[in-house]
């Protein structure tokens, strides 16, 4: 059986690393467990959007409304490469020592505009993104100002591979307010971007949205499911309750669900998939190939909220990345300075 944990993952600490671990490949070996250091902080929020609490656990992406993405490092599409830039950590030294005081490292980030083009999104046609830092932070940026900042305007991990997403600002970037901490990102294409006041209520025919405009209240937990790099469906308990017409019983009693035929009830083209990588805890713990997919299936777990059980592998997992072509090797770990 496999495990698919519907956890979110997070961290506190913005410690860049001097080297950074290479990725785990994700046809490593079986899973062998994990320590369990992400789950254990995830219900933590940061102070600028504790207002809202926990729904803005998950930094969920969105176009005209429709969730394409959630931004964990785990879910970031297989395309996008990081940034490698230089910088300064300090070290800690005692009084009198002569040094050295500090050391030069490299930080891991993202371009947000390329990430939304490895999802789909046709940057040329944006009219406006706005990043949310919680209720009431804002910061609306013009579709030609992202463009004009697309090389420059990034994204990062509180703990570099892992924790809550965080953004970079430039500089010269014409906004309405700058943060740390992104607890959603709204891109408009088709439809009208919404007004933000002076105190930061978002605002659509002049009625105050208190959640995603054109969507509601912000996504968050279940078990997110990608078809190349882009959010495909979104599997929770209660939408389960309303498909045992899908299911069969085992001799158990328990009912459990094909993998793929239930994905295609869900609007998913599975005809073309060719493998699966497994996430979890923030990393692509394992793939499945065509043929593990057409065995597998899930079992809703009534003892363990947000989980559900895939089988007949055994391996935990929080999200579920689909591929209709080979997905690009892991990217290029830099050397240390």
């Amino acid at each position: 059986m496999c495990c698919l944990v519907a956890a979110a993952c997070s961290g506190k600490s913005d410690a860049p690393r001097k080297a950074p671990a290479a990725a785990q490949p994700a046809d490593a070996a079986p899973f062998a467990g994990v320590s369990g250091h992400h789950r254990a902080n995830a219900k933590w929020v940061p102070a600028e959007y504790k207002r809202g609490g926990r729904k803005w656990r998950d930094a969920g992406v969105y176009v005209d409304g429709v969730p394409i993405g959630v931004l964990w490092f785990g879910e970031l599409p297989a395309k996008l490469r990081p940034v490698w830039l230089e910088d300064v950590r300090m070290l800690d030294f005692r009084a009198g020592q002569p040094g050295p005081r500090e050391e030069k490292i490299k930080v891991r980030r993202y371009r947000l505009a390329e990430y939304l083009e490895a999802a789909g999104v046709d940057l040329a046609r944006v009219k406006a993104v706005h990043i949310y830092g919680g209720n009431h932070f804002v910061a609306e940026i013009s579709g030609p100002e992202l463009r004009r900042v697309r090389d420059r305007l990034y994204f990062g991990f509180g703990s570099e591979t892992s924790g809550k997403p965080l953004v970079y600002f430039p500089e010269d970037l014409r906004t309405s307010t700058t943060f740390d901490h992104i607890a959603a990102v709204c891109v408009y294409i088709d439809k009208r971007p919404p007004d933000v006041s002076d105190n930061g209520d978002t605002l659509l025919d002049g009625k105050v949205i208190d959640g995603i405009p054109y969507y509601g209240e912000p996504m968050r937990g279940g078990i997110r499911v990608y078809k190349d790099d882009r959010l495909a469906v979104w599997i929770k308990r209660r939408m389960l309750a309303g498909a045992e017409k899908l299911a069969e019983r085992t001799d158990a009693g328990e009912l459990r669900w094909k993998l793929l035929p239930y994905l295609a009830k869900q609007g998913v083209d599975v005809t073309s998939v060719q493998a699966a990588d497994l996430i979890y805890d923030e990393r692509k713990v394992a793939r499945l190939d065509r043929a593990a997919l057409e065995q597998a299936y899930f079992v809703a777990n009534p003892q363990s909220s947000g989980q559900i059980v895939l089988g007949p592998s055994n391996t935990p997992v929080q999200a579920l990345a689909l591929f209709t072509e080979p997905p690009p090797p892991p990217p290029d770990e830099p050397d240390p300075l």
